[in-house]
């Protein structure tokens, strides 16, 4: 690769990088538009309770997307919830006493699905690899769910939000929540100080829901929740369309929390709270700082140990490092990955065994100029020779944090996942970053001797 195209490239990236950390960090505001929330419903019929051709807003959150670093629980506060998921009471799982991997993976899916539909992102769900049938849930302090609050997350999506129509007399089940492909709240058309949750059905739930209000015009259906009937209105037309309205005098929080029940199904298995383990804030801000600050003093130190001993080439190689945090922050921002307490050590090991890669580069190149080499024969051999080091030292160190990613307690990952990226960047750094800087000095002959190995 010629030198004009390399430095290039790492312009190009570093650019990029830095301008991926100053939107995160907000010194840029991009992308960042107030969330609106809006939805719009076209039902068929003409009801009092099961509706018509209208338009209804307020219901769903659109969310807006910006480029920002995420903090996990350890350091900006929350709840930890573990949840123990068992097979439902039914004459088939009579004998089953847990569940299957796919089964937890199901489960897992119908919460996620809960928690995109009240647009909060920030709560985070996983498997915990220990115990097959526990699953874990990450809620932060700060996360932005309107009038939601942690305890509220938990016990919405704990509920087992089984959908039912039943005939007047409540006693047959006539359609199910299986069929239903989309339930949303808006303003209530016959009650525009209330909101109402709108339904639409498949294909399948569409005929069903026909067959229902023609058998039954005039009557009563019971809609029910979790055993709990939440609405009975009283079908006044055949509807065709397989879309319809629960009313029941909501306020939009409640809306909200019901339509995301039944946007995400029901559960597939019955869930128990095990844990609840509560994270202050405060913890977590005493924490990020302690470890902001001796990440800080670990990278002075490095920069005079390197200064101390290549004097202007440490200073290159020190100018390198920053690069490295500029792109490491940026590649944890772009990957939305979570920064955990854990994670910041591994970002701090990450620096080391770039200056590692430093090291080497440099000790070869004294002895290429020490043989008698011209710089640029020298800078070219030393980083030929260095090349292959570099390479093997830091796959090692790559296969490692992987297997501690795949094989680790959630509380490492955070680790492995800051240790695998700085080691990837830690390279680039060393062999393409750092190549770039010392290309630009003007030839050096003559170096001090040093005894430090490579």
């Amino acid at each position: 690769m010629s030198k004009g195209l390399r430095l290039a490239i790492v312009t190009i990236l570093v650019l990029i990088a830095l301008f991926v950390d100053l939107v995160a960090l907000g010194v840029i505001d991009f992308g960042s538009k107030p969330a609106v929330e809006q939805a719009t419903v076209n039902l068929t019929g003409t009801s009092a309770q099961t509706s018509s051709t209208s338009t209804a807003t307020g219901g769903e959150t659109k969310k807006s997307s910006s480029l920002k670093l995420r903090f996990g629980l350890d350091i900006k506060g929350g709840v930890h919830v573990v949840l123990e998921a068992f097979p439902l009471e039914t004459a088939s799982t009579a004998t089953q006493k847990q569940l299957t991997p796919q089964e937890v993976d199901e489960l897992i899916k119908v919460l996620e699905n809960r928690v995109n539909a009240l647009g909060l992102s920030e709560v985070v769900i996983y498997r915990d690899k220990a115990v097959p049938n526990r699953i874990i849930m990450e809620i932060p302090l700060d996360i932005k769910g309107g009038n939601l609050t942690p305890d509220d997350i938990v016990d919405l999506l704990g509920k087992p939000a089984v959908l039912e129509f039943r005939d007047p007399t409540g006693k047959q089940v006539l359609l199910t929540g299986k069929d239903l492909v989309k339930a949303y709240a808006g303003v209530d058309q016959n009650n525009s100080a209330y909101y109402a949750v709108y339904l639409e059905f498949n294909d399948e739930g569409a005929k069903k829901f026909a067959e229902i209000t023609s058998k039954y015009l005039g009557k009563p259906i019971p809609i029910v929740l979790d055993g709990k009937v939440i609405s009975a209105p009283v079908v006044q037309s055949v509807i065709t369309g397989g879309k319809a309205v629960i009313t029941g005098k909501f306020t939009l929080e409640e809306a909200k929390k019901l339509a995301a029940l039944l946007q995400g199904g029901a559960l597939p298995a019955r869930v128990e709270i095990a844990e609840v383990r509560y994270v202050g804030p405060s913890i977590g801000e005493d924490a990020l700082k302690a470890g902001i600050k001796a990440g800080i003093l670990a990278f002075i130190l490095v920069v005079i140990w390197m200064t101390l001993n290549y004097e202007i080439w440490g200073l290159i190689s020190s100018i390198g490092l920053v690069v490295f945090l500029i792109m490491d922050l940026a590649t944890l921002v772009l990957f939305q990955a979570v920064l955990t307490l854990p994670g910041i050590g591994g970002i701090i090991l990450s620096v080391g065994m770039a200056v590692d890669g430093s090291v080497i580069i440099f000790e070869r190149l004294r002895e290429e100029l020490a043989a008698g080499k011209s710089w640029r024969m020298a800078l070219r051999r030393a980083f030929a020779r260095s090349t292959p080091t570099i390479l093997d030292s830091n796959a090692s160190t790559l296969i490692s944090a992987l297997v501690l990613y795949w094989f680790g307690a959630p509380t490492i990952r955070g680790f492995a996942i800051t240790l695998a990226i700085g080691t990837i960047l830690g390279v680039f750094t060393s062999l393409m970053v750092l190549r770039s800087l010392m290309e630009m000095l003007p030839p050096r002959k003559r170096v001090q001797q040093s005894t430090t190995a490579a």
